[in-house]
């Protein structure tokens, strides 16, 4: 397990990639990691990701809680209680991650109010 010191932004990017890879190695859909440090106090990192069920839904959320665990990081925000939400919402402090069925991604579209934010990885 590594420590992570409160001011290292680096060791903040390099867990938020972690997640992102995570994402990717589980087979999210259009994965984008948007860094908005600059732009909001609220986080550092937003992390959207699109999955094709709920139960894949359910999965990544616990393989990012997971990754987190592993850094000595836990969620902010309660567990999602319905089971069939078309919208996670996994808060860290630094990072947010949004995980939706993808029908709900194409609804909100959040990466639309980030625009001018740097992506640091995305995948298609």
């Amino acid at each position: 397990m590594e420590t992570l010191q409160k001011n290292d932004v680096q060791s903040l990017k390099q867990i938020a990639l972690k997640c992102a890879h995570t994402l990717d190695e589980k087979k999210a859909e259009d994965i984008v990691l948007l860094n908005i440090s600059e732009k909001t106090p609220m986080a550092d990192y937003f992390l959207v990701a699109g999955a094709e069920s709920f139960l894949q839904l359910k999965v990544l959320s616990k393989e990012i809680d997971r990754v987190m665990h592993e850094y000595g990081i836990n969620r902010i925000n309660p567990k999602n209680p319905f089971s069939e939400a078309s919208w996670l919402l996994n808060d860290y402090g630094f990072i947010v991650v949004h995980l939706f069925l993808n029908e709900a991604r194409e609804y909100y579209n959040i990466e639309k109010f980030w625009h001018d934010a740097n992506v640091e990885f995305k995948n298609e």
